[in-house]
């Protein structure tokens, strides 16, 4: 077993190896005979990150994480926190209720049938790019969350 004390975590000799033969790389990196987190062979960081993403994407469709959710949502927990939310920022929630108060009544097109803005992705969100008061409530322009979470960061 060797210790990759950059990323803290314990890496095995793969199996039919006996494990002296495998140095680790400053950024452990794969070895001749590979190293192993658990049951899944690392080769780079980026594969990790994919197979965590898949990972979770598979336990996000599964009953008992829909189930828990929804126990979530109508937990006081959740409703308190949606409370302090409003109270925080009343005149996002409004614009937001603005927004499908005018998909409603077809005065906006569904998010669903609109691509994003920027990278042409199905669309998931609307977003107030001129900002949240009363004359902007519905200058908006359809986002998926990727670009939306950039254009917030002030990457975009």
């Amino acid at each position: 077993m060797v210790c990759c004390a950059e990323q803290n975590i314990q890496l095995w000799p793969a199996e039919g190896t006996s494990g002296k033969e495998t140095q680790p790389s400053p950024l452990c990196a794969t070895t001749s005979a590979g190293c192993f987190i658990g049951d899944i062979t690392v080769k780079t960081l980026e594969e990790k990150r994919k197979a965590n993403l898949k990972a979770v994407q598979k336990h996000r469709q599964t009953e008992k994480f829909k189930i828990t959710i929804k126990r979530y949502y109508q937990s006081k927990k959740c409703k308190a926190m949606s409370k302090r939310r409003y109270i925080r920022y009343p005149e996002r929630f409004k614009a937001k209720q603005s927004v499908n108060y005018a998909v409603i009544i077809n005065k906006i097109p569904h998010i669903k049938t609109r691509r994003c803005y920027f990278c042409f992705e199905q669309a998931q969100e609307y977003h107030h790019y001129k900002g949240y008061e009363r004359k902007f409530w519905l200058e908006v322009i359809p986002v998926c969350i990727k670009c939306h979470t950039k254009i917030h960061k002030g990457v975009a």
